[in-house]
């Protein structure tokens, strides 16, 4: 199953006649490679939901999509899963998930509505699953929401570990702004058109470098993790010197001794390092970094519902929550 995450609080600044205008952009992420696969531009004066339903079109069944709480949406979880594509969403801790029916995995059945269908005329069919990284964090509940309602297809600590990949479109980020244009990038373009023309500039120059990245580590059977962005960035740069005379034979040499070059070095195994969301500075609504915030590991402990819970909204009790600890790693789901 390919998993995509999504995410469109990535900014671009650019120089203009009057000062400087800035560019939000919306995307598709392959979680796997990073490489992006859809992107939509817009100003930061609309939502950052305005450009994603002109992404959807690209989603197709066997995919799994993963959004964080911010861009969440019952319209749009609707647009979202009519693609046919399987969604793990987080939600706010404020959305009403009455518990329909329990699975032993800890996780249960909802639905949810519009927000202005008060009676719930017209709910969706979700399956929640509720859990905390550490005994530490007490008051940090995770509350993810996903059309597979089947447990024995997803179990609620696989959907955990999962939906942790979805920050590997953090790192995508990074490569094209800070490695790929630099840690001061400003576009040089003075107007609207041509800030968008460079920004596609830029994710193209960064798919086919992905693309070249993700060929190598399949060739040489190795995970796209183990293969550098930096590494692959500066070889292009080094081989690729004359680009508007680059002949066919030239560039296929060049990819072979790229290739090569990257096989000779390849980075260690990634470890697992999931940390508590702190920070050094002290004046910030995120609690202070602590000495007894190191990489810790998950603790899996799961607490199932009891039977015959009541359906009803209201009198819907409190669902348990799973306390998480070194989920298995898996590819994806089946």
């Amino acid at each position: 199953m390919r998993r995509c995450s999504r995410r469109s609080s990535a900014s671009w600044s650019a120089g203009a006649p009057g000062g400087r205008c800035v560019d939000s952009v919306a995307a598709l992420v392959e979680c796997g490679t990073h490489a992006v696969f859809a992107a939509a531009t817009g100003p930061l004066s609309v939502h950052e939901q305005h450009p994603i339903p002109g992404l959807l079109g690209r989603l197709e069944p066997g995919m799994l999509l993963m959004a964080d709480r911010g861009i969440t949406g019952f319209g749009l979880w609707q647009a979202a899963s009519a693609t046919g594509a399987d969604l793990l969403w987080r939600v706010r801790k404020n959305i009403v998930l009455p518990v329909l029916q329990s699975f032993d995995d800890g996780s249960h059945l909802s639905e949810i509505v519009a927000g202005d269908d008060r009676d719930r005329r017209a709910p969706a069919r979700v399956r929640v699953v509720e859990y905390r990284l550490d005994d530490r964090d007490e008051d940090t509940v995770y509350r993810l929401i996903t059309t597979v309602c089947d447990p024995d297809q997803a179990p609620a600590v696989e959907l955990a570990s999962l939906y942790h990949q979805r920050w590997e479109i953090e790192k995508t980020l990074d490569e094209i702004k800070t490695h790929q244009g630099g840690r001061q990038l400003v576009l040089r373009s003075q107007y609207p058109d041509g800030v968008e023309q460079e920004i596609y500039g830029f994710l193209l120059v960064h798919h086919a470098l992905r693309d070249v990245m993700h060929h190598t580590a399949c060739e040489a059977g190795l995970d796209p993790d183990r293969i550098s962005f930096t590494r692959t960035l500066n070889a292009a740069r080094r081989h690729v010197t004359d680009q508007a005379a680059l002949s066919p034979s030239r560039l296929t040499r060049a990819l072979t001794h790229t290739t090569h070059e990257l096989l000779e070095r390849p980075l260690p195994p990634r470890r697992r390092r999931p940390t508590p969301r702190v920070i050094k500075r002290k004046m910030s609504n995120w609690h202070l970094k602590h000495p007894h915030h190191p990489h810790h590991r998950l603790t899996p402990s799961r607490r199932c519902h009891p039977p015959n819970q009541p359906t009803d909204a209201r009198n819907t009790p409190k669902s348990p929550v799973l306390d998480l600890s070194q989920p298995p790693v898996r590819d994806g789901l089946t």
